[in-house]
């Protein structure tokens, strides 16, 4: 039996708010440790700059397959630090 108390309630769209702005935040660091604009990572992707600028500040949500497709990038040259965006979903 679960105890009513262990189970967490509905995720409010104030909280999917933030973590669109952290995982941006996250793309935005990578992106850079690339040493990539975002010009350049909006034509790997196949998306348009501004999306990858919008998604960066967290102002739009964008679909899965953006974000696999920035998952298949070289890994950040000038950062230890690695980041599954695929993990990320």
């Amino acid at each position: 039996m679960i105890e009513t108390d262990a189970v967490p309630g509905p995720v409010t769209s104030e909280q999917i708010r933030d973590l669109q702005k952290a995982l941006g935040r996250q793309l935005a660091h990578w992106r850079k440790a690339a040493g990539m604009t975002q010009a350049a990572l909006a034509r790997r992707t196949a998306y348009s700059r501004s999306s990858v600028a919008n998604v960066e500040i967290g102002r739009n949500a964008i679909t899965r397959g953006f974000w696999e497709r920035a998952d298949r990038e070289p890994e950040p040259v000038k950062s230890s630090e690695t980041f599954s965006w695929s993990g990320a979903l």
